[in-house]
């Protein structure tokens, strides 16, 4: 079957992923399921290309993989066309969101297609491909500097792609990446603002949070590396609220989630002024910030200004 399902948080490696399986192709369709209709994408792969060549149709936002409500008419629809596929069209479907194994369609891939998962990066990996993309453009880089780049910008490969294409772009002329230009290039974690922020809105301080957030700002801080550290604050924040409820001791929680004590007893104080319900509004609600901002349906700026106002 000409039909691949990908899925993984980074856009970049599903890129990547891409254009692996499109490799020379010219003949390149383009769909997006938040905006086009899934039948169009049916018909364009029954139809048959001008000159007989393969036709490769990238569907991104395949929401109709993911938890929600599908059209099962629609679906149905492209299960027949799957079970009689043109041999001339290459269907390749892209969703950031976690599959929901559940769906008929998701089975029907797993059993007949091509499904390829990107699993978050390790630190390690991290590591690795980073210094593999500057040695393949023959760019020297210490390991302080590889190092500097996964940490500041939080693992999140997307981030660590931009800063990359920066520095590459920065030292085009001279191949030596020294650590002094990967200190003045690499947006900083700032971690003792980013401190400050979170607890400003933990504590729903909306003046504090927009005010340190235009400091963040001018400090190049990126919107999606403080939705990472706000999203994991709040879960924290709910595991604790539960295991508390559950009759669990700070010491036990902190061996359950594996976090120090310190960090449990501030997640769980701060856990009070919310009820569970609320907490995982926050957590759904970056959530879904970040895929409107990862698939251009929104501004991230205006996305997080819009967050902040309803904290």
């Amino acid at each position: 079957m000409n039909a691949y399902l990908i899925y993984g948080s980074s856009n970049v490696i599903n890129n990547e992923c891409i254009n692996g399986i499109v490799k020379n192709g010219l003949n390149i369709v383009n769909y997006n399921l938040d905006v086009d209709d899934l039948e169009n994408v049916i018909e364009e792969a029954a139809t048959f290309s001008l000159f007989n060549d393969q036709k490769f149709i990238i569907v991104k936002n395949s929401n109709i993989f993911n938890s929600g409500k599908t059209d099962e008419k629609k679906i149905q629809l492209l299960l027949n066309y799957l079970d009689n596929y043109n041999d001339l069209s290459t269907l390749i479907f892209v969703t950031n969101k976690p599959l929901d194994e559940r769906k008929k369609i998701v089975k029907y891939f797993k059993k007949n297609g091509k499904v390829i998962i990107n699993e978050d990066l390790s630190e390690e990996n991290l590591i690795k491909k980073v210094s593999d993309e500057f040695k393949e453009k023959g760019y020297n880089i210490s390991s302080f500097g590889i190092k500097y780049i996964v940490k500041n910008s939080l693992g999140n490969y997307d981030i660590i792609y931009q800063e990359i294409k920066k520095i590459l772009l920065y030292k085009m002329d001279d191949k030596n990446i020294t650590d002094d230009d990967i200190i003045n290039l690499v947006a900083k974690n700032y971690d003792d603002n980013i401190f400050n922020f979170t607890n400003a809105v933990i504590n729903k301080n909306i003046k504090n949070s927009f005010s340190i957030f235009e400091d963040l700002r001018k400090l190049k801080v990126e919107p999606i590396v403080l939705l990472v550290v706000l999203e994991r604050q709040y879960r924290l924040m709910l595991q604790t609220k539960v295991l508390n409820k559950n009759g669990k001791s700070n010491i036990e929680i902190g061996k359950i989630l594996k976090e120090n004590p310190n960090a449990i007893w501030h997640a769980l104080q701060n856990s009070f002024n919310y009820s569970c319900e609320e907490l995982k509004d926050k957590i759904d609600s970056l959530a879904n910030l970040d895929y409107e901002i990862k698939s251009g349906k929104i501004d991230r700026f205006i996305g997080f200004y819009l967050f902040l106002l309803n904290v």
